[in-house]
């Protein structure tokens, strides 16, 4: 029996890698969803009072950003193992200077 490849074996850790931030995600993604349920169960009959709408929103908020990152996840994770594609690197950060 051969050993795998350097390549095959980049693309396993990769795959690994992808596996382990996409269940991450998921998880953020459930708590976002489920913070944002009791804010709505906590604050629902105070919608028109700024505390609660405040509340709202910033849960809302929480709960979009999270599904948009589990949704890029499932998208990196998905290009890899099914089309073969790895995903791009993350944009470089502007210098400071």
């Amino acid at each position: 029996m051969s050993q795998p490849s350097e390549p095959q074996n980049e693309r396993r850790r990769l795959e690994q890698e992808l596996l382990r931030r996409l269940r991450a995600a998921e998880v953020e993604y459930r708590e976002a969803l489920a913070a944002c349920q009791e804010v709505r169960a906590e604050f629902g009959q105070m919608s028109e009072h700024p505390d609660g709408t405040v509340a709202l929103e910033r849960a809302r908020i929480r709960q979009r950003h999270a599904f948009e990152q589990y949704a890029k996840a499932l998208r990196d994770f998905t290009d890899l193992t099914v089309y073969g594609r790895p995903p791009a690197p993350p944009p470089e950060e502007p210098d400071p200077d």
